[in-house]
């Protein structure tokens, strides 16, 4: 069983023991949202939206079978750092609102818990925007997609609950 403590929002604060800076990257820090019910995540990874899943076992904790889409980064983001750090991790510690992810080289990640992936403070509940259906084998699945939105009337990135997104 996942580590219940995992599944929330998670916000870049710092990449290989250094401050993560919004410049670092094209619009904003790095955010993964976690669920531990399908041991999924999804995000942003400071260019491109990402998703994959995560493989959870005694204390050891990966981030697998990445994917993401393919946007011109420019120069000088740390992306792909941050997808290195991401991908060689394996195991984490949970203190302080900060989930820190590390490998026997040490500390690669440290994230900030968030209740919002825009970086604001809070968040009201969310909002259905629409619902997929899609044939399968043995009948029909529905794909619902929702939307947080902050406070600060500026809409978070559409997100959907079990990392399908």
């Amino acid at each position: 069983i996942t580590d219940y403590r995992l599944h929330d929002i998670w916000v870049l604060e710092t990449l290989n023991n250094k401050k993560a800076e919004v410049a670092d990257f094209s619009k904003e820090l790095p955010n993964l949202e976690i669920n531990t019910s399908k041991n999924t995540f999804n995000g942003f990874s400071g260019c491109n939206r990402i998703a994959g899943s995560i493989f959870f076992e005694n204390g050891l904790l990966r981030f697998t079978d990445i994917m993401g889409t393919k946007m011109h980064c420019g120069d000088g983001n740390k992306e792909s750092e941050f997808l290195k750090a991401l991908q060689s991790s394996t195991t984490y510690e949970i203190g302080n609102n900060r989930l820190t992810l590390s490998n026997p080289s040490g500390v690669q990640l440290v994230l900030k818990k968030v209740d919002c992936p825009c970086g604001q403070p809070t968040c009201n509940d969310l909002q259905l925007i629409s619902l997929t259906f899609s044939r399968a084998n043995s009948g029909y699945s529905v794909l619902p997609e929702y939307r947080r939105n902050c406070r600060s009337q500026r809409p978070c990135d559409s997100v959907h609950p079990g990392g399908n997104g």
